[in-house]
């Protein structure tokens, strides 16, 4: 009864408050006290103090939609969305409130749709993309939000499609195009974005 009261509490506080108004608070400790199956679109479970730590709950009309985590009124930890059948939709892993580690995104199925690796905020490392088949098709690496090295897209049965050379965010280098059976079709090369050398005259030079 109690569990049934805080839901309709927490549900008309949300329909009658707009954006600028304070919804309903409660800390983690106050909730751990009851069973979260509620009909309300949003509750917020966090303190009233200036400092806010504790979980957001969002919810479809009757499903989980949402968690996100405060620590010290900053998002940390996992904060993760859901599609209406259960399965997880995003995982955005925050520190301090800024976005750290491996960002998944994944379909209604929980195939993994692209993965991102962030750095204090910053893409940071390699990203992926995938096909449904689980396959890769798009590997990039990233430096402080700018691409560098080698980025390889792949076609679906796994082999590589292309290659693309980047140097602090620009195209700089030999660009490799392929066949699906791994056969070189062209070379091109690059400076800063601008194609020095273009069409297939460089497979004849380094290939033939």
């Amino acid at each position: 009864m109690k569990t049934l009261l805080i839901c309709i509490f927490a549900f008309f506080s949300y329909i009658i408050a707009d954006d600028d108004s304070d919804f309903i608070y409660y800390n983690y400790t106050e909730l751990s006290k009851f069973d979260m199956v509620c009909v309300s679109t949003q509750m917020y479970p966090i303190s009233y103090d200036s400092m806010v730590s504790g979980y957001q709950f969002t919810y479809y009309r009757d499903k989980l939609s949402s968690i996100t985590p405060y620590v010290n009124s900053l998002k940390s930890g996992n904060v993760d969305s859901y599609y209406y059948n259960g399965k997880l939709k995003e995982r955005i892993p925050y520190k301090n409130g800024k976005i750290d580690g491996n960002w998944k995104y994944f379909d209604s199925t929980g195939k993994i749709l692209f993965s991102e690796s962030y750095i204090n905020d910053s893409i940071s490392g390699v990203s992926y993309e995938y096909y449904e088949n689980g396959n890769i098709s798009i590997l990039q690496t990233y430096d402080n939000n700018t691409l560098e090295g080698k980025e390889y897209q792949y076609y679906e049965n796994g082999n590589i499609s292309s290659i693309v050379s980047w140097m602090h965010g620009t195209n700089t280098g030999l660009n490799y195009l392929y066949d699906i059976h791994n056969n070189i079709l062209c070379l091109d090369f690059y400076v800063n974005d601008i194609e020095i050398i273009s069409g297939c005259t460089l497979k004849n030079i380094f290939v033939d």
